[in-house]
């Protein structure tokens, strides 16, 4: 049966549930943002970040109709300080490959995608942290969870317009399936390009992608000396 979890951890500019500190503009970090549904795993502003401990993601979904895209901007966090990125670079813009089945029914479109491993040679060290092969992102209903983080930056307009869709981000390493759709976890919102008039145009195919939770990057295995 699929269950939905809703999102916990730090608020976008309220105080820390952990510390107590108060962090402003600071992304959320990932606790258990997962629509909890099955088995899953959970241009360069800096020369280098070693010593990262969160990954965030922005970017776009271009929805052509030959094929759908994405280009994503990967952020690269300290473990205490993730109010500004330690380093960020761009991925290649590859196409995404969609899926008939998606962890939760409110999550509309489900697609694996590639794009992390095109920062192979990023200058940011803690890019080989990343999560190995492909991820998915997905575009559904935004999750309520987000309402009162977006009421708190100024974003409650946004969080109101009924264009606004919700982002999801999944690190499961198999294709979805009836017995095991995977996991999904919240991400951040998404919005779809609008014109002059602030409207949405009808030939518009390109969805921004917003992140708010952050997600842990890997430990690397250090080789101890021992036999």
């Amino acid at each position: 049966m699929k269950t939905l979890t809703l999102a916990s951890g730090l608020a976008l500019g309220l105080a820390c549930s952990s510390t107590g500190s108060t962090l402003n503009e600071d992304p959320e970090r990932y606790q258990d943002s997962g629509l909890d549904t099955g088995s899953g795993e959970p241009g360069d502003t800096a020369e280098t970040s070693f010593g990262a401990s969160w990954f965030g993601l922005e970017g776009s979904l271009v929805f052509a109709e030959e094929r759908t895209t994405a280009s994503l901007t990967v952020h690269f966090y300290a473990e205490d300080d993730t109010t500004t990125p330690l380093c960020s670079a761009d991925t290649d813009t590859v196409q995404l490959i969609g899926f008939d089945i998606t962890p939760d029914p409110t999550v509309h479109y489900w697609a694996n995608t590639r794009a992390l491993q095109t920062l192979a040679d990023s200058p940011c060290l803690d890019s080989d942290r990343l999560p190995d092969g492909d991820i998915q992102l997905g575009i559904g209903e935004l999750h309520p969870s987000l309402l009162p983080i977006m009421e708190s930056k100024g974003l409650g307009d946004i969080a109101g317009d009924s264009t606004t869709r919700g982002g999801y981000i999944g690190f499961n390493q198999s294709a979805p399936s009836e017995q095991a759709p995977g996991t999904a976890f919240v991400l951040g919102y998404a919005t779809a390009d609008t014109d002059e008039a602030n409207e949405v145009s009808d030939s518009s195919q390109a969805t921004n992608l917003f992140g708010v939770f952050l997600f842990p990057l890997e430990d690397l295995e250090t080789d101890t000396g021992g036999d």
